[in-house]
């Protein structure tokens, strides 16, 4: 609708298991910036292809701690479609 503008916020506060990180010595503060990076990759997008991409980037740079796994994704996954209210089907 012309002249509308809606304003999301996303704020995350997920755990190194929430995550499903390695049990390494790193992975809470690992948690920590996920929760940082992503919260701003999603607050910056203008879709939920858009929040899935730049999710997917902060994911990749966190690999080593386990962030880049198919577990990683899932949550991204699960996030982004409750913020877009979309289902994203087999995006990959």
């Amino acid at each position: 609708m012309r002249g509308v503008s809606i304003k999301r916020v996303v704020k995350l506060d997920l755990s190194k298991d929430d995550w499903e990180l390695y049990n390494s010595g790193a992975a809470f503060e690992v948690a920590l910036k996920l929760n940082k990076e992503v919260a701003e990759a999603i607050n910056g997008a203008e879709s939920a292809l858009d929040a899935m991409v730049a999710g997917d980037f902060v994911l990749d740079k966190y690999a080593e701690y386990g962030a880049a796994d198919s577990e990683g994704y899932a949550v991204l996954r699960r996030i982004v479609e409750e913020v877009f209210a979309a289902y994203l089907g087999d995006f990959s």
